[in-house]
């Protein structure tokens, strides 16, 4: 289990979509938006943002990137 963020790797192949969703904020801008609205609704006040897995495809981490900065944290 020391490489289960990289991408493309047997262990990152094996999380349900469910599984993710159940424990991550993921999608476009507009989702990860509301659901961290609906988080900050239960108390939240903290979440820990991790990037782009290593090995991931650079212009794919320049996209999410950028939809981080401009979609997820500008809408706060």
């Amino acid at each position: 289990m020391n490489r289960h963020t990289q991408a493309g790797t047997a262990q990152s192949e094996v999380m349900s979509d469910d599984f993710v969703d159940g424990y991550a904020v993921v999608g476009p801008a507009s989702a990860c938006v509301d659901r961290l609205q609906e988080i900050a609704e239960l108390g939240i006040d903290k979440v820990v943002v991790i990037g782009v897995s290593p090995g991931s495809d650079r212009d794919d981490a320049r996209v999410a990137d950028e939809a981080m900065a401009s979609g997820v944290l500008a809408a706060r």
